[in-house]
């Protein structure tokens, strides 16, 4: 519990570095102690963290770890949340197929479970994909 609550303190205050060590730690510890969808919360939280700070292969390495996880125990809501988070770091990456892809599986889960503002939330999710997309190719044309 000590290193949840750390990786939260650290994070709020902006030391990310120190955040990201303490998620990492967090997850490590909840496996161990067998809490293993605690463990993939945690994962979620060190791959969005690694997003912040643009160490996108940190990101994904932590993501796809939340995102085994979750989808092993079938915690669809959280899935989905994970899903969304992989995408948006490949848009951040520019790989807008990947993005697209995984914000569609996203979507899919959403509009079949009853979570209704992760649903609203995966909706503004695509409306920023879709809106960056056709800034790109705006510029791609203005180029």
């Amino acid at each position: 519990a000590l290193y949840v609550k750390a990786d939260i303190y650290y994070s709020k205050l902006r030391d990310m570095e120190s955040a990201s060590d303490y998620f990492k730690k967090a997850a490590k510890v909840l496996c161990s102690a067998n809490q293993i969808e605690r463990a993939g919360d945690a994962y979620n939280n060190a791959g969005a963290l690694m997003q912040d700070l643009t160490e996108y292969e940190e990101s994904h390495k932590y993501l796809r770890l939340a995102e085994a996880i979750r989808d092993s125990l079938q915690l669809n809501s959280k899935l989905a949340q994970t899903l969304s988070n992989i995408a948006i770091t490949y848009m951040e990456q520019g790989k807008i197929n990947e993005a697209e892809g995984y914000h569609m599986k996203a979507l899919k889960i959403r509009e079949g479970g009853d979570d209704f503002v992760g649903l609203a939330q995966t909706y503004n999710n695509l409306v920023n994909f879709y809106g960056v997309q056709k800034k790109l190719w705006r510029a791609m044309f203005l180029a």
